[in-house]
């Protein structure tokens, strides 16, 4: 799971992720995802940008936000990134007493 201070963030995060594990080796000299951790792949029709799932596995990515919803999923890694998206919130009282 990971989660940003917007649902646009943490989902281009998720997208590049996915995407990282999908890649087609094309050049040789390239490493892909598949090449070190070959066997992983994305479950066939659970690979939406903000919500995917791995083959063989219980596992599951969700990309969400402090007003997106992480109730219900579970983790056992969350990756948090930009929870803050400026230096007005840096000091306002108010928005860091929300995260």
């Amino acid at each position: 799971m990971t989660g940003s201070y917007n649902e646009t963030l943490s989902t281009i995060f998720s997208k590049n992720v996915r995407n990282a594990i999908q890649e087609v080796k094309g050049d040789k000299d390239k490493i892909v995802f598949t090449d070190i951790f070959s066997g992983v792949s994305i479950k066939q029709g659970d690979g939406a940008m903000n919500l995917w799932f791995l083959e063989s596995g219980y596992n599951n990515y969700l990309a969400t936000s402090p007003t997106g919803t992480a109730t219900g999923f579970g983790y056992s890694l969350m990756i948090i990134y930009g929870l803050i998206k400026n230096a007005e919130e840096t000091y306002n009282e108010n928005v860091l007493e929300k995260h």
